[in-house]
Protein backbone atom coordinates (compact mmCIF):
# COMPACT_ATOMS: atom_id res chain seq x y z
CA UNK A 1 0.00 0.00 0.00
CA UNK A 2 1.55 3.16 -1.22
CA UNK A 3 0.69 5.96 1.66
CA UNK A 4 3.93 8.84 0.78
CA UNK A 5 1.11 11.03 -1.02
CA UNK A 6 -3.03 11.54 -2.15
CA UNK A 7 -4.50 10.36 -4.94
CA UNK A 8 -6.31 13.67 -5.33
CA UNK A 9 -5.62 15.53 -8.61
CA UNK A 10 -3.42 18.81 -7.63
CA UNK A 11 -4.46 22.87 -7.21
CA UNK A 12 -6.15 23.85 -10.81
CA UNK A 13 -4.13 27.18 -10.52
CA UNK A 14 -0.77 24.96 -9.80
CA UNK A 15 -1.70 23.34 -13.27
CA UNK A 16 -2.03 26.49 -14.84
CA UNK A 17 0.74 27.67 -13.69
CA UNK A 18 2.93 25.21 -14.83
CA UNK A 19 1.71 24.98 -18.40
CA UNK A 20 2.04 28.56 -18.56
CA UNK A 21 5.97 28.37 -17.78
CA UNK A 22 6.07 25.04 -20.43
CA UNK A 23 4.33 27.10 -22.85
CA UNK A 24 7.21 30.05 -23.09
CA UNK A 25 9.31 26.82 -24.73
CA UNK A 26 12.47 27.92 -22.99
CA UNK A 27 14.21 25.28 -20.60
CA UNK A 28 17.23 26.81 -19.06
CA UNK A 29 18.49 27.14 -15.51
CA UNK A 30 16.24 28.38 -12.92
CA UNK A 31 16.62 29.50 -9.42
CA UNK A 32 14.46 31.27 -6.72
CA UNK A 33 13.91 34.98 -6.80
CA UNK A 34 12.19 37.47 -3.93
CA UNK A 35 8.68 36.35 -5.41
CA UNK A 36 9.47 32.86 -4.61
CA UNK A 37 9.95 34.07 -0.84
CA UNK A 38 7.49 36.17 -0.76
CA UNK A 39 4.76 33.30 -1.34
CA UNK A 40 6.76 31.52 1.02
CA UNK A 41 6.20 34.13 4.00
CA UNK A 42 2.72 35.35 2.89
CA UNK A 43 1.59 31.70 3.22
CA UNK A 44 2.82 31.04 6.44
CA UNK A 45 1.44 34.39 7.88
CA UNK A 46 -1.90 34.21 6.51
CA UNK A 47 -1.83 29.63 7.24
CA UNK A 48 0.15 29.74 10.19
CA UNK A 49 0.51 33.76 12.09
CA UNK A 50 4.35 33.44 12.08
CA UNK A 51 6.08 35.32 9.20
CA UNK A 52 9.59 34.22 8.43
CA UNK A 53 12.01 36.46 7.61
CA UNK A 54 13.63 36.42 4.12
CA UNK A 55 16.64 36.12 4.69
CA UNK A 56 16.04 32.81 6.80
CA UNK A 57 15.20 31.04 4.05
CA UNK A 58 16.89 28.59 1.83
CA UNK A 59 15.21 26.92 -1.48
CA UNK A 60 16.25 23.00 -1.54
CA UNK A 61 14.80 19.98 -3.35
CA UNK A 62 13.05 18.12 -0.83
CA UNK A 63 12.47 17.51 3.13
CA UNK A 64 14.22 14.10 3.16
CA UNK A 65 17.40 15.31 0.63
CA UNK A 66 17.69 18.26 3.40
CA UNK A 67 17.73 15.78 6.32
CA UNK A 68 20.34 14.07 5.05
CA UNK A 69 22.28 17.13 4.23
CA UNK A 70 21.68 18.68 7.79
CA UNK A 71 22.85 15.01 9.66
CA UNK A 72 26.16 15.34 7.69
CA UNK A 73 26.97 18.88 8.09
CA UNK A 74 25.99 19.24 12.10
CA UNK A 75 26.71 15.84 13.13
CA UNK A 76 29.75 13.25 13.04
CA UNK A 77 29.88 9.87 12.15
CA UNK A 78 29.71 8.13 15.05
CA UNK A 79 27.38 10.88 16.63
CA UNK A 80 23.97 10.01 17.84
CA UNK A 81 20.61 11.40 15.76
CA UNK A 82 17.82 11.28 18.46
CA UNK A 83 14.30 10.57 16.62
CA UNK A 84 11.01 9.66 18.73
CA UNK A 85 9.66 6.57 17.83
CA UNK A 86 7.47 6.11 16.10
CA UNK A 87 8.38 7.99 13.49
CA UNK A 88 8.50 8.46 9.57
CA UNK A 89 11.00 5.37 9.07
CA UNK A 90 13.11 7.56 6.29
CA UNK A 91 14.67 9.66 8.74
CA UNK A 92 16.56 6.37 9.86
CA UNK A 93 17.90 5.94 6.18
CA UNK A 94 19.01 9.50 6.71
CA UNK A 95 20.84 9.01 9.42
CA UNK A 96 22.09 5.29 9.51
CA UNK A 97 23.32 5.79 5.53
CA UNK A 98 25.43 8.50 6.70
CA UNK A 99 27.67 6.54 9.45
CA UNK A 100 25.21 8.23 12.79
CA UNK A 101 23.85 6.16 15.32
CA UNK A 102 19.96 6.10 15.82
CA UNK A 103 19.17 7.35 19.65
CA UNK A 104 15.36 7.09 20.27
CA UNK A 105 13.61 8.92 22.82
CA UNK A 106 10.18 6.61 22.16
CA UNK A 107 6.95 8.59 22.64
CA UNK A 108 4.74 7.43 25.35
CA UNK A 109 0.98 6.06 24.87
CA UNK A 110 -0.81 7.19 27.73
CA UNK A 111 -4.42 5.48 26.42
CA UNK A 112 -5.39 8.62 24.34
CA UNK A 113 -2.57 9.99 22.56
CA UNK A 114 1.14 9.93 22.64
CA UNK A 115 3.09 12.14 24.50
CA UNK A 116 6.67 12.94 25.11
CA UNK A 117 8.86 11.20 27.97
CA UNK A 118 10.68 14.64 29.37
CA UNK A 119 12.98 12.59 31.78
CA UNK A 120 13.82 10.22 29.16
CA UNK A 121 14.63 12.94 26.26
CA UNK A 122 16.73 15.26 28.10
CA UNK A 123 18.91 11.86 29.42
CA UNK A 124 19.23 11.39 25.97
CA UNK A 125 19.57 15.09 24.77
CA UNK A 126 22.60 15.09 27.36
CA UNK A 127 24.69 12.42 26.08
CA UNK A 128 27.99 13.69 24.73
CA UNK A 129 27.56 11.65 21.40
CA UNK A 130 24.01 13.14 20.62
CA UNK A 131 24.02 16.75 18.62
CA UNK A 132 21.20 16.20 16.23
CA UNK A 133 17.40 15.94 16.91
CA UNK A 134 15.21 15.43 13.95
CA UNK A 135 11.75 16.17 15.50
CA UNK A 136 8.32 15.93 13.31
CA UNK A 137 5.51 18.34 13.26
CA UNK A 138 2.81 17.44 13.06
CA UNK A 139 3.82 13.77 13.84
CA UNK A 140 4.11 11.07 10.71
CA UNK A 141 2.61 8.76 11.73
CA UNK A 142 0.79 9.23 14.74
CA UNK A 143 -0.58 12.68 13.88
CA UNK A 144 0.07 14.19 17.15
CA UNK A 145 0.15 18.55 16.60
CA UNK A 146 2.35 19.34 19.24
CA UNK A 147 1.51 22.39 21.54
CA UNK A 148 3.64 25.98 21.52
CA UNK A 149 4.35 24.91 25.12
CA UNK A 150 5.64 21.12 24.03
CA UNK A 151 7.71 22.79 21.04
CA UNK A 152 9.26 25.69 23.08
CA UNK A 153 10.23 23.30 25.49
CA UNK A 154 12.45 20.96 23.20
CA UNK A 155 13.79 23.74 21.74
CA UNK A 156 14.99 24.92 24.66
CA UNK A 157 16.17 21.41 25.86
CA UNK A 158 18.18 21.25 22.87
CA UNK A 159 19.64 24.96 23.36
CA UNK A 160 20.74 23.70 26.64
CA UNK A 161 22.90 20.66 25.95
CA UNK A 162 24.08 22.00 21.99
CA UNK A 163 22.22 19.77 20.01
CA UNK A 164 20.82 21.10 16.81
CA UNK A 165 16.57 20.97 16.23
CA UNK A 166 15.78 19.94 12.77
CA UNK A 167 12.33 20.07 12.58
CA UNK A 168 10.11 18.35 9.31
CA UNK A 169 6.95 19.80 9.21
CA UNK A 170 6.51 18.38 5.89
CA UNK A 171 2.77 17.71 7.02
CA UNK A 172 1.82 21.35 8.77
CA UNK A 173 -0.52 22.53 6.38
CA UNK A 174 -2.84 19.14 7.14
CA UNK A 175 -3.93 19.82 10.54
CA UNK A 176 -7.13 18.56 10.49
CA UNK A 177 -8.55 19.90 13.73
CA UNK A 178 -7.65 21.36 17.11
CA UNK A 179 -4.86 24.21 17.26
CA UNK A 180 -2.68 24.60 14.56
CA UNK A 181 0.86 23.58 14.21
CA UNK A 182 3.43 25.98 15.31
CA UNK A 183 6.84 26.28 13.26
CA UNK A 184 9.82 25.77 14.56
CA UNK A 185 11.53 29.03 13.70
CA UNK A 186 9.23 31.01 15.63
CA UNK A 187 10.29 29.80 19.39
CA UNK A 188 11.38 32.79 21.24
CA UNK A 189 14.92 33.13 23.64
CA UNK A 190 18.08 31.79 22.15
CA UNK A 191 16.45 28.50 21.16
CA UNK A 192 15.53 30.36 17.92
CA UNK A 193 18.96 30.32 16.83
CA UNK A 194 19.51 26.45 17.20
CA UNK A 195 16.31 25.58 14.73
CA UNK A 196 16.01 24.39 11.46
CA UNK A 197 12.13 24.29 9.96
CA UNK A 198 11.41 22.08 7.00
CA UNK A 199 8.42 23.00 5.11
CA UNK A 200 7.29 21.99 1.71
CA UNK A 201 3.77 22.01 -0.85
CA UNK A 202 4.47 18.33 -1.55
CA UNK A 203 1.79 16.81 0.52
CA UNK A 204 -0.20 19.90 1.15
CA UNK A 205 -0.69 19.98 -2.87
CA UNK A 206 0.06 16.30 -3.86
CA UNK A 207 3.27 17.96 -6.26
CA UNK A 208 6.28 16.02 -4.36
CA UNK A 209 7.43 14.68 -7.58
CA UNK A 210 8.30 18.84 -8.25
CA UNK A 211 10.93 18.60 -5.55
CA UNK A 212 10.07 22.14 -4.24
CA UNK A 213 10.65 22.63 -0.10
CA UNK A 214 12.40 25.62 1.86
CA UNK A 215 14.63 25.45 5.04
CA UNK A 216 13.84 28.20 7.02
CA UNK A 217 16.67 28.78 9.63
CA UNK A 218 17.06 31.94 11.94
CA UNK A 219 20.32 31.30 12.94
CA UNK A 220 23.10 33.35 10.76
CA UNK A 221 25.75 30.72 11.95
CA UNK A 222 23.26 27.42 11.49
CA UNK A 223 22.05 29.35 8.04
CA UNK A 224 25.80 29.41 6.73
CA UNK A 225 26.27 25.84 7.65
CA UNK A 226 23.20 24.28 6.40
CA UNK A 227 23.44 26.67 3.12
CA UNK A 228 27.37 25.43 2.62
CA UNK A 229 25.76 21.66 2.66
CA UNK A 230 22.57 22.20 0.60
CA UNK A 231 24.94 23.97 -1.99
CA UNK A 232 28.05 21.49 -1.77
CA UNK A 233 25.44 18.14 -1.91
CA UNK A 234 23.80 20.09 -5.13
CA UNK A 235 20.22 20.14 -3.66
CA UNK A 236 19.58 23.92 -3.93
CA UNK A 237 18.93 24.47 -7.84
CA UNK A 238 15.37 24.32 -8.68
CA UNK A 239 13.80 22.70 -11.89
CA UNK A 240 11.63 24.30 -14.15
CA UNK A 241 8.54 23.70 -12.87
CA UNK A 242 9.30 24.17 -9.15
CA UNK A 243 8.88 27.53 -8.58
CA UNK A 244 5.79 28.65 -10.43
CA UNK A 245 4.47 25.69 -8.74
CA UNK A 246 4.95 26.68 -5.63
CA UNK A 247 4.07 30.45 -6.25
CA UNK A 248 1.18 29.80 -7.15
CA UNK A 249 0.44 26.97 -4.81
CA UNK A 250 1.33 29.32 -1.96
CA UNK A 251 -1.12 32.68 -3.42
CA UNK A 252 -3.88 30.57 -4.12
CA UNK A 253 -4.30 27.03 -2.79
CA UNK A 254 -5.79 28.66 0.22
CA UNK A 255 -9.41 27.97 -0.91
CA UNK A 256 -8.24 24.72 -2.52
CA UNK A 257 -6.93 23.20 1.15
CA UNK A 258 -9.98 24.36 2.98
CA UNK A 259 -11.68 21.60 0.59
CA UNK A 260 -9.10 19.13 1.00
CA UNK A 261 -9.54 19.29 4.82
CA UNK A 262 -13.20 19.01 4.63
CA UNK A 263 -12.67 15.66 2.39
CA UNK A 264 -9.90 14.24 4.42
CA UNK A 265 -12.70 14.56 7.40
CA UNK A 266 -15.47 12.70 5.64
CA UNK A 267 -12.00 10.08 4.53
CA UNK A 268 -11.80 9.85 8.28
CA UNK A 269 -14.94 9.72 9.48
CA UNK A 270 -15.77 6.97 6.73
CA UNK A 271 -12.37 4.69 7.68
CA UNK A 272 -13.44 4.75 11.60
CA UNK A 273 -17.14 4.07 10.87
CA UNK A 274 -15.87 1.17 8.96
CA UNK A 275 -13.29 -0.48 11.21
CA UNK A 276 -15.55 0.17 14.28
CA UNK A 277 -18.39 -2.03 12.56
CA UNK A 278 -16.41 -4.51 10.31
CA UNK A 279 -12.89 -4.61 12.69
CA UNK A 280 -13.91 -4.04 15.99
CA UNK A 281 -9.86 -5.17 17.27
CA UNK A 282 -8.49 -2.77 15.56
CA UNK A 283 -7.99 0.64 17.74
CA UNK A 284 -8.00 3.84 15.86
CA UNK A 285 -5.94 6.61 17.50
CA UNK A 286 -7.47 9.51 16.50
CA UNK A 287 -5.11 12.19 15.19
CA UNK A 288 -4.44 15.72 14.81
CA UNK A 289 -3.25 15.63 11.23
CA UNK A 290 -1.79 14.47 8.18
CA UNK A 291 -4.01 11.95 5.85
CA UNK A 292 -2.35 8.96 7.72
CA UNK A 293 -4.26 6.63 10.28
CA UNK A 294 -2.53 5.10 12.99
CA UNK A 295 -4.02 2.09 14.55
CA UNK A 296 -2.74 -0.59 17.45
CA UNK A 297 -3.44 -3.64 16.25
CA UNK A 298 -2.61 -5.90 19.45
CA UNK A 299 -6.08 -8.07 19.88
CA UNK A 300 -5.42 -8.95 16.15
CA UNK A 301 -2.74 -11.52 17.82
Amino acid sequence: MWIADMDFKTAPEIIKAMKQKIALGAFGYEFPKEDYFNAVADWYETEHKYRPEHNWMIFTTGVVPAISSVVRRVSHIGDNVLVQEPVYNIFYNSILNNGRHVLSSDLKFDGQEYIVDWHDLEEKLANPLTTLMIFCNPHNPVGRVWTAEEVQRIADLCFKHHVVLLSDEIHGDLVRKGPDYIPAYSVSSKARNNVISLVSPSKTFNVAALHAATAIIPGENLRAIVNRGLNSDEIAEPNLLAIPATIAAYENGHKWLKALKKQLDKNFEYAVDFIRDNIPELRVISGDATYLMWMILKKLR
